[in-house]
Protein backbone atom coordinates (compact mmCIF):
# COMPACT_ATOMS: atom_id res chain seq x y z
CA UNK A 1 0.00 0.00 0.00
CA UNK A 2 3.15 2.55 0.57
CA UNK A 3 4.71 1.44 -2.47
CA UNK A 4 1.58 2.19 -4.51
CA UNK A 5 1.00 5.70 -2.59
CA UNK A 6 4.30 6.48 -3.52
CA UNK A 7 4.31 5.47 -6.99
CA UNK A 8 1.14 7.33 -7.57
CA UNK A 9 2.81 10.51 -5.89
CA UNK A 10 5.50 10.20 -8.26
CA UNK A 11 3.61 9.77 -11.24
CA UNK A 12 1.78 13.24 -10.23
CA UNK A 13 5.05 15.38 -9.57
CA UNK A 14 6.36 14.09 -13.53
CA UNK A 15 3.02 15.39 -14.49
CA UNK A 16 3.01 18.63 -12.93
CA UNK A 17 6.26 18.53 -14.74
CA UNK A 18 5.21 17.49 -17.82
CA UNK A 19 2.06 19.66 -18.38
CA UNK A 20 4.41 23.01 -17.47
CA UNK A 21 7.13 21.70 -19.90
CA UNK A 22 5.18 20.27 -22.41
CA UNK A 23 1.63 22.54 -22.51
CA UNK A 24 3.09 25.47 -21.55
CA UNK A 25 0.86 28.57 -20.08
CA UNK A 26 -1.78 28.79 -23.36
CA UNK A 27 -5.16 27.15 -22.65
CA UNK A 28 -5.66 23.99 -24.87
CA UNK A 29 -7.47 20.25 -24.76
CA UNK A 30 -4.72 18.72 -23.37
CA UNK A 31 -4.07 20.81 -20.61
CA UNK A 32 -8.00 20.62 -19.52
CA UNK A 33 -7.92 16.49 -19.09
CA UNK A 34 -4.84 16.17 -18.16
CA UNK A 35 -5.41 19.47 -15.16
CA UNK A 36 -8.31 17.87 -14.55
CA UNK A 37 -7.36 13.92 -14.20
CA UNK A 38 -4.18 15.51 -11.68
CA UNK A 39 -6.60 17.48 -9.72
CA UNK A 40 -9.51 14.87 -9.26
CA UNK A 41 -7.49 11.72 -9.36
CA UNK A 42 -4.47 13.33 -7.79
CA UNK A 43 -4.29 14.24 -4.20
CA UNK A 44 -8.16 13.81 -3.43
CA UNK A 45 -7.85 10.45 -4.51
CA UNK A 46 -5.39 9.47 -1.74
CA UNK A 47 -7.67 11.67 0.70
CA UNK A 48 -10.61 9.25 -0.24
CA UNK A 49 -8.89 6.33 -0.06
CA UNK A 50 -7.63 6.59 3.14
CA UNK A 51 -9.46 9.73 4.99
CA UNK A 52 -13.09 10.68 3.49
CA UNK A 53 -14.03 7.43 1.77
CA UNK A 54 -13.54 4.14 4.88
CA UNK A 55 -16.68 4.13 6.97
CA UNK A 56 -18.60 5.61 4.49
CA UNK A 57 -21.91 2.91 2.95
CA UNK A 58 -20.53 3.08 -0.60
CA UNK A 59 -17.15 2.25 0.38
CA UNK A 60 -17.64 -0.41 2.79
CA UNK A 61 -20.10 -1.70 0.64
CA UNK A 62 -18.17 -1.84 -2.49
CA UNK A 63 -15.14 -3.53 -0.68
CA UNK A 64 -17.05 -6.06 1.36
CA UNK A 65 -14.87 -8.85 1.92
CA UNK A 66 -12.03 -7.75 -0.10
CA UNK A 67 -8.68 -7.20 0.59
CA UNK A 68 -8.99 -3.03 0.92
CA UNK A 69 -5.21 -2.66 1.18
CA UNK A 70 -4.88 -4.69 -2.25
CA UNK A 71 -7.60 -3.13 -3.63
CA UNK A 72 -6.45 0.82 -2.76
CA UNK A 73 -3.04 -0.30 -4.50
CA UNK A 74 -4.44 -1.59 -7.85
CA UNK A 75 -6.44 1.66 -8.37
CA UNK A 76 -3.19 3.93 -7.42
CA UNK A 77 -1.54 1.69 -10.16
CA UNK A 78 -3.86 2.15 -12.39
CA UNK A 79 -3.82 6.23 -12.20
CA UNK A 80 -0.25 6.24 -11.98
CA UNK A 81 -0.56 3.80 -15.28
CA UNK A 82 -3.09 5.63 -16.79
CA UNK A 83 -1.65 9.27 -16.80
CA UNK A 84 1.74 7.64 -18.16
CA UNK A 85 0.56 6.41 -21.23
CA UNK A 86 -1.64 9.55 -21.57
CA UNK A 87 1.38 11.42 -21.41
CA UNK A 88 3.40 9.00 -23.98
CA UNK A 89 0.50 9.18 -26.04
CA UNK A 90 0.06 13.02 -26.19
CA UNK A 91 4.20 12.81 -27.69
CA UNK A 92 3.55 10.41 -30.08
CA UNK A 93 0.74 12.86 -31.55
CA UNK A 94 3.23 15.75 -30.85
CA UNK A 95 5.88 14.10 -33.15
CA UNK A 96 3.49 12.52 -36.14
CA UNK A 97 1.80 16.05 -36.20
CA UNK A 98 5.01 18.00 -36.07
CA UNK A 99 4.92 19.71 -39.37
CA UNK A 100 1.56 20.93 -38.49
CA UNK A 101 2.54 22.15 -35.06
CA UNK A 102 5.59 24.22 -36.38
CA UNK A 103 3.50 25.84 -38.93
CA UNK A 104 1.36 26.80 -35.79
CA UNK A 105 4.24 27.95 -33.53
CA UNK A 106 4.99 30.21 -36.68
CA UNK A 107 1.53 31.30 -37.17
CA UNK A 108 1.36 32.89 -33.63
CA UNK A 109 4.08 35.22 -35.00
CA UNK A 110 1.65 36.64 -37.01
CA UNK A 111 -1.08 37.96 -34.74
CA UNK A 112 -0.55 41.36 -34.17
CA UNK A 113 0.04 42.31 -37.97
CA UNK A 114 -2.86 40.42 -39.78
CA UNK A 115 -5.11 40.00 -36.34
CA UNK A 116 -8.40 40.18 -38.82
CA UNK A 117 -7.60 37.62 -40.98
CA UNK A 118 -7.78 35.65 -37.91
CA UNK A 119 -11.61 36.22 -37.21
CA UNK A 120 -14.79 34.02 -37.75
CA UNK A 121 -16.62 34.78 -41.03
CA UNK A 122 -20.28 33.58 -41.38
CA UNK A 123 -22.43 33.55 -44.78
CA UNK A 124 -25.42 33.96 -45.22
CA UNK A 125 -26.47 30.06 -46.15
CA UNK A 126 -24.36 29.15 -43.05
CA UNK A 127 -26.51 32.22 -40.76
CA UNK A 128 -30.14 30.43 -42.66
CA UNK A 129 -28.81 27.34 -41.35
CA UNK A 130 -28.29 27.79 -37.77
CA UNK A 131 -31.21 29.69 -37.80
CA UNK A 132 -33.28 26.48 -39.04
CA UNK A 133 -31.27 24.84 -36.16
CA UNK A 134 -31.78 27.01 -33.69
CA UNK A 135 -35.87 26.77 -34.28
CA UNK A 136 -35.58 22.82 -34.76
CA UNK A 137 -34.30 22.70 -31.51
CA UNK A 138 -36.44 25.19 -29.54
CA UNK A 139 -38.98 23.10 -31.70
CA UNK A 140 -38.01 19.61 -29.75
CA UNK A 141 -37.64 21.79 -26.39
CA UNK A 142 -41.79 22.39 -26.74
CA UNK A 143 -42.75 19.43 -28.40
CA UNK A 144 -41.24 17.58 -24.72
CA UNK A 145 -42.71 20.10 -22.86
CA UNK A 146 -39.03 21.09 -21.44
CA UNK A 147 -40.15 24.13 -20.10
CA UNK A 148 -42.65 22.35 -17.90
CA UNK A 149 -40.79 19.87 -16.38
CA UNK A 150 -38.03 22.47 -15.93
CA UNK A 151 -39.85 24.14 -13.49
CA UNK A 152 -41.09 21.33 -11.84
CA UNK A 153 -37.80 20.20 -11.30
CA UNK A 154 -36.92 23.27 -9.24
CA UNK A 155 -40.07 23.72 -7.47
CA UNK A 156 -40.30 20.17 -6.59
CA UNK A 157 -39.81 19.98 -2.53
CA UNK A 158 -39.02 16.29 -2.13
CA UNK A 159 -36.08 14.21 -0.87
CA UNK A 160 -32.89 14.28 -3.48
CA UNK A 161 -33.41 10.16 -4.39
CA UNK A 162 -37.10 11.54 -5.42
CA UNK A 163 -35.49 14.24 -7.59
CA UNK A 164 -33.40 11.94 -8.89
CA UNK A 165 -36.22 9.18 -9.42
CA UNK A 166 -37.72 13.19 -11.23
CA UNK A 167 -34.86 13.43 -13.10
CA UNK A 168 -34.44 9.35 -14.65
CA UNK A 169 -38.20 9.60 -15.45
CA UNK A 170 -38.57 12.91 -16.87
CA UNK A 171 -35.15 14.10 -18.04
CA UNK A 172 -34.02 14.40 -21.47
CA UNK A 173 -35.28 13.35 -24.61
CA UNK A 174 -35.13 10.15 -26.39
CA UNK A 175 -33.93 11.69 -30.13
CA UNK A 176 -30.33 10.49 -30.18
CA UNK A 177 -29.63 13.38 -33.06
CA UNK A 178 -30.94 16.20 -30.72
CA UNK A 179 -28.97 15.23 -27.51
CA UNK A 180 -25.96 14.66 -30.00
CA UNK A 181 -26.72 18.11 -31.63
CA UNK A 182 -27.34 19.56 -27.68
CA UNK A 183 -24.56 18.21 -25.94
CA UNK A 184 -21.66 19.01 -28.08
CA UNK A 185 -22.23 20.67 -31.63
CA UNK A 186 -24.64 23.61 -31.10
CA UNK A 187 -22.65 25.23 -28.40
CA UNK A 188 -19.90 24.95 -30.61
CA UNK A 189 -21.78 26.62 -33.44
CA UNK A 190 -23.05 29.31 -30.44
CA UNK A 191 -19.48 30.26 -29.96
CA UNK A 192 -18.82 30.45 -33.61
CA UNK A 193 -22.01 32.58 -33.83
CA UNK A 194 -20.80 35.01 -31.32
CA UNK A 195 -17.55 35.58 -32.22
CA UNK A 196 -18.79 36.48 -35.95
CA UNK A 197 -21.59 38.99 -34.78
CA UNK A 198 -18.78 40.29 -32.31
CA UNK A 199 -16.56 40.72 -34.32
CA UNK A 200 -18.70 42.88 -36.88
CA UNK A 201 -19.91 44.70 -33.89
CA UNK A 202 -23.40 43.14 -34.70
CA UNK A 203 -25.94 42.55 -31.74
CA UNK A 204 -25.57 39.23 -31.47
CA UNK A 205 -28.90 38.08 -32.38
CA UNK A 206 -28.10 34.80 -33.79
CA UNK A 207 -25.97 33.61 -30.98
CA UNK A 208 -28.70 34.57 -28.88
CA UNK A 209 -31.66 32.58 -30.52
CA UNK A 210 -29.01 29.49 -30.39
CA UNK A 211 -28.08 30.17 -26.65
CA UNK A 212 -32.07 29.97 -25.69
CA UNK A 213 -32.24 26.92 -27.11
CA UNK A 214 -29.24 25.47 -25.94
CA UNK A 215 -30.20 26.45 -22.36
CA UNK A 216 -33.25 25.15 -22.29
CA UNK A 217 -31.96 21.72 -23.59
CA UNK A 218 -29.58 21.66 -21.12
CA UNK A 219 -31.77 22.78 -17.86
CA UNK A 220 -34.40 19.85 -20.11
CA UNK A 221 -32.33 17.25 -18.44
CA UNK A 222 -32.70 17.94 -15.42
CA UNK A 223 -29.45 17.63 -14.14
CA UNK A 224 -27.46 20.28 -12.27
CA UNK A 225 -23.89 20.08 -14.63
CA UNK A 226 -24.63 20.19 -18.11
CA UNK A 227 -26.00 23.88 -17.87
CA UNK A 228 -23.47 24.92 -15.83
CA UNK A 229 -20.46 23.57 -18.43
CA UNK A 230 -22.13 25.35 -20.91
CA UNK A 231 -21.88 28.70 -19.58
CA UNK A 232 -18.68 27.73 -18.31
CA UNK A 233 -17.64 26.38 -22.04
CA UNK A 234 -18.48 30.37 -22.80
CA UNK A 235 -16.62 32.08 -19.78
CA UNK A 236 -13.59 29.29 -21.00
CA UNK A 237 -14.19 30.85 -24.66
CA UNK A 238 -13.69 35.09 -23.17
CA UNK A 239 -10.69 33.70 -21.34
CA UNK A 240 -9.42 32.21 -24.47
CA UNK A 241 -10.14 35.48 -27.06
CA UNK A 242 -7.80 37.58 -24.69
CA UNK A 243 -5.12 35.64 -26.35
CA UNK A 244 -2.76 35.44 -23.70
CA UNK A 245 -1.27 32.92 -21.78
CA UNK A 246 -2.80 31.32 -18.76
CA UNK A 247 -2.45 33.44 -15.77
CA UNK A 248 -2.80 33.37 -12.43
CA UNK A 249 -5.99 35.76 -12.95
CA UNK A 250 -7.58 34.01 -15.39
CA UNK A 251 -6.91 30.67 -13.58
CA UNK A 252 -8.85 32.40 -10.37
CA UNK A 253 -11.61 33.64 -12.74
CA UNK A 254 -12.31 30.14 -14.57
CA UNK A 255 -12.16 28.84 -10.35
CA UNK A 256 -14.61 31.38 -9.39
CA UNK A 257 -17.15 31.08 -11.88
CA UNK A 258 -17.18 27.19 -11.87
CA UNK A 259 -17.47 27.38 -8.20
CA UNK A 260 -19.59 29.86 -7.91
CA UNK A 261 -22.23 28.53 -10.96
CA UNK A 262 -21.94 25.11 -9.54
CA UNK A 263 -23.14 26.56 -5.85
CA UNK A 264 -25.81 28.83 -7.60
CA UNK A 265 -27.96 25.73 -9.18
CA UNK A 266 -26.87 23.45 -5.70
CA UNK A 267 -28.94 26.31 -3.86
CA UNK A 268 -32.00 25.97 -5.88
CA UNK A 269 -32.04 22.46 -6.00
CA UNK A 270 -31.36 21.53 -2.64
CA UNK A 271 -32.24 24.99 -1.03
CA UNK A 272 -31.99 23.83 3.37
CA UNK A 273 -27.96 23.72 2.79
CA UNK A 274 -26.16 26.45 4.79
CA UNK A 275 -22.87 27.96 3.00
CA UNK A 276 -20.55 25.03 5.45
CA UNK A 277 -23.07 22.39 4.23
CA UNK A 278 -22.72 23.77 0.84
CA UNK A 279 -19.27 23.74 0.52
CA UNK A 280 -18.71 20.25 1.70
CA UNK A 281 -21.27 19.31 -0.95
CA UNK A 282 -19.28 20.89 -3.55
CA UNK A 283 -16.37 19.22 -2.61
CA UNK A 284 -17.82 15.70 -2.28
CA UNK A 285 -19.29 16.57 -5.53
CA UNK A 286 -16.26 17.24 -7.49
CA UNK A 287 -13.86 15.05 -5.59
CA UNK A 288 -15.16 12.63 -3.38
CA UNK A 289 -17.85 11.14 -5.90
CA UNK A 290 -15.51 10.45 -9.02
CA UNK A 291 -13.26 8.64 -6.88
CA UNK A 292 -15.77 6.88 -5.28
CA UNK A 293 -17.21 5.52 -8.50
CA UNK A 294 -13.11 4.42 -9.46
CA UNK A 295 -13.55 2.61 -6.50
CA UNK A 296 -16.74 0.55 -6.91
CA UNK A 297 -15.38 0.07 -10.76
CA UNK A 298 -12.37 -1.83 -9.58
CA UNK A 299 -13.79 -3.34 -6.81
CA UNK A 300 -16.97 -5.25 -8.42
CA UNK A 301 -14.80 -5.94 -11.92
CA UNK A 302 -13.73 -8.78 -12.13
CA UNK A 303 -14.79 -9.79 -8.55
CA UNK A 304 -18.57 -10.01 -8.62
CA UNK A 305 -18.98 -8.78 -12.47
CA UNK A 306 -16.65 -9.93 -15.94
CA UNK A 307 -14.92 -7.63 -17.67
CA UNK A 308 -17.55 -7.06 -20.86
CA UNK A 309 -15.00 -7.81 -23.29
CA UNK A 310 -15.90 -4.48 -25.12
CA UNK A 311 -19.60 -5.39 -25.08
CA UNK A 312 -20.61 -1.86 -23.78
CA UNK A 313 -18.88 -0.18 -26.82
CA UNK A 314 -21.70 -1.32 -29.06
CA UNK A 315 -24.93 -1.40 -27.22
CA UNK A 316 -26.42 0.80 -29.37
CA UNK A 317 -26.62 -1.80 -31.36
CA UNK A 318 -28.86 -3.82 -29.13
CA UNK A 319 -32.30 -3.22 -28.64
CA UNK A 320 -33.70 -1.38 -25.87
CA UNK A 321 -33.45 -2.90 -22.70
CA UNK A 322 -31.53 -5.64 -24.18
CA UNK A 323 -28.51 -4.46 -22.50
CA UNK A 324 -27.78 -3.38 -19.25
CA UNK A 325 -24.66 -0.28 -19.28
CA UNK A 326 -22.01 -1.41 -16.88
CA UNK A 327 -22.65 1.87 -14.94
CA UNK A 328 -26.08 0.23 -13.88
CA UNK A 329 -24.64 -3.10 -13.36
CA UNK A 330 -21.84 -1.72 -10.74
CA UNK A 331 -24.91 0.44 -9.43
CA UNK A 332 -27.34 -2.22 -8.86
CA UNK A 333 -24.57 -4.18 -7.05
CA UNK A 334 -23.20 -2.13 -4.27
CA UNK A 335 -26.42 0.51 -4.01
CA UNK A 336 -28.81 -2.18 -4.67
CA UNK A 337 -31.19 0.43 -7.76
CA UNK A 338 -31.06 0.94 -10.72
CA UNK A 339 -32.61 4.80 -10.04
CA UNK A 340 -28.87 5.51 -8.89
CA UNK A 341 -25.99 5.40 -11.57
CA UNK A 342 -22.30 4.84 -10.92
CA UNK A 343 -20.44 7.50 -13.79
CA UNK A 344 -16.59 7.18 -14.01
CA UNK A 345 -14.17 8.67 -15.85
CA UNK A 346 -13.18 6.78 -18.92
CA UNK A 347 -10.37 4.64 -17.52
CA UNK A 348 -13.04 2.70 -15.14
CA UNK A 349 -14.70 2.25 -17.93
CA UNK A 350 -11.95 0.80 -19.86
CA UNK A 351 -11.01 -1.35 -17.38
CA UNK A 352 -14.42 -2.73 -16.82
CA UNK A 353 -14.42 -4.17 -21.04
CA UNK A 354 -10.59 -5.14 -21.49
CA UNK A 355 -8.93 -5.07 -17.91
CA UNK A 356 -5.26 -3.82 -18.03
CA UNK A 357 -5.45 -3.78 -21.89
CA UNK A 358 -8.37 -1.42 -22.22
CA UNK A 359 -7.20 0.67 -19.26
CA UNK A 360 -3.17 1.23 -21.09
CA UNK A 361 -4.92 1.70 -24.37
CA UNK A 362 -7.73 4.20 -23.75
CA UNK A 363 -5.31 5.95 -22.06
CA UNK A 364 -2.77 5.97 -24.64
CA UNK A 365 -5.02 6.91 -27.15
CA UNK A 366 -6.75 9.65 -25.07
CA UNK A 367 -3.35 11.45 -24.81
CA UNK A 368 -2.97 11.62 -28.08
CA UNK A 369 -6.79 12.72 -29.22
CA UNK A 370 -6.65 15.99 -27.04
CA UNK A 371 -2.54 16.27 -28.29
CA UNK A 372 -3.91 16.19 -32.29
CA UNK A 373 -7.31 18.51 -31.50
CA UNK A 374 -4.80 20.69 -30.02
CA UNK A 375 -2.36 21.19 -33.01
CA UNK A 376 -5.33 21.26 -35.44
CA UNK A 377 -6.65 23.97 -33.22
CA UNK A 378 -3.58 26.22 -33.43
CA UNK A 379 -2.55 24.84 -36.75
CA UNK A 380 -3.81 28.95 -38.03
CA UNK A 381 -2.34 30.29 -34.69
CA UNK A 382 -4.16 31.44 -31.97
CA UNK A 383 -7.73 32.02 -34.08
CA UNK A 384 -10.95 32.61 -32.85
CA UNK A 385 -11.70 29.14 -34.61
CA UNK A 386 -9.15 27.88 -32.01
CA UNK A 387 -10.69 29.15 -29.66
CA UNK A 388 -14.04 28.02 -30.15
CA UNK A 389 -12.88 24.34 -30.96
CA UNK A 390 -10.75 24.39 -27.71
CA UNK A 391 -13.72 25.44 -25.13
CA UNK A 392 -16.29 23.27 -27.52
CA UNK A 393 -13.69 20.28 -26.92
CA UNK A 394 -13.74 21.30 -23.39
CA UNK A 395 -17.12 19.93 -23.00
CA UNK A 396 -15.86 16.74 -24.06
CA UNK A 397 -13.26 16.57 -21.55
CA UNK A 398 -15.73 16.40 -18.80
CA UNK A 399 -17.48 13.50 -20.57
CA UNK A 400 -14.38 11.71 -20.35
CA UNK A 401 -13.66 12.51 -17.18
CA UNK A 402 -17.51 10.88 -16.07
CA UNK A 403 -18.07 7.85 -18.78
CA UNK A 404 -16.76 6.23 -21.42
CA UNK A 405 -13.97 7.46 -24.25
CA UNK A 406 -15.94 6.55 -27.00
CA UNK A 407 -19.16 8.63 -25.11
CA UNK A 408 -16.80 11.61 -25.02
CA UNK A 409 -15.61 11.41 -28.86
CA UNK A 410 -19.44 10.85 -30.09
CA UNK A 411 -21.32 12.57 -27.62
CA UNK A 412 -18.60 14.79 -26.27
CA UNK A 413 -17.80 16.27 -29.57
CA UNK A 414 -14.01 15.03 -28.89
CA UNK A 415 -13.87 13.54 -33.16
CA UNK A 416 -16.98 15.62 -34.02
CA UNK A 417 -15.85 19.09 -33.43
CA UNK A 418 -12.51 18.65 -35.06
CA UNK A 419 -13.87 17.86 -38.26
CA UNK A 420 -16.81 20.44 -37.46
CA UNK A 421 -14.02 22.76 -37.67
CA UNK A 422 -12.28 21.68 -40.79
CA UNK A 423 -15.03 21.54 -42.90
CA UNK A 424 -16.44 25.18 -41.89
CA UNK A 425 -13.53 27.38 -41.05
CA UNK A 426 -11.40 28.72 -44.02
CA UNK A 427 -7.51 29.61 -43.61
CA UNK A 428 -6.75 32.97 -42.40
CA UNK A 429 -4.83 35.19 -44.66
CA UNK A 430 -0.93 35.44 -44.71
CA UNK A 431 0.22 39.17 -44.35
CA UNK A 432 2.93 40.26 -46.97
CA UNK A 433 4.78 41.20 -44.12
CA UNK A 434 5.12 37.77 -42.29
CA UNK A 435 8.08 36.07 -42.04
CA UNK A 436 7.74 32.39 -41.58
CA UNK A 437 11.37 32.16 -40.57
CA UNK A 438 10.85 33.91 -36.68
CA UNK A 439 12.15 31.96 -33.67
CA UNK A 440 9.18 29.84 -32.37
CA UNK A 441 6.76 31.38 -30.31
CA UNK A 442 4.67 29.52 -26.78
CA UNK A 443 1.86 27.18 -27.95
CA UNK A 444 0.64 23.74 -26.84
CA UNK A 445 2.45 21.24 -28.37
CA UNK A 446 5.81 22.73 -28.47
Amino acid sequence: MIVASVVHAAVLVVVAWWIAARLGGRISTSLLLFGAMWLIHGLPLQVYLHRTGPDTLIFEEAIGGLPRDELRSLILYAVAAALTLMMAGSEVARLALSKMAVRGKRALLRQGSDIVAHRVRLGVGARAILWMLAAGMLVVSLAEGQLGKVVEYFAFSESELARILLRTEGGGTPYYAYNLILYSVAPYLVMLAWCADHDRQRLPVLAGALFVAVMLGKFGTLSKAPPVIFLLQLVLLRVMLRRTPLQLRSAMLLLIASTGLFAVIVSLTIPDLDLRGLAAFLYYRVFDIPNESLLEYFAAIPASIPHGGGAGIFSFLRPDGEFLPMYSRVAELHRGSLASTSNAVFIADAWAEFGWLGLLSFAFVAGATVRAIDVLAFRDGDTDASACLIAGCSFGVFTALSTALPTAFLTGGLAILPLLMMATTRRPRISARTSLDAPSALVPGR
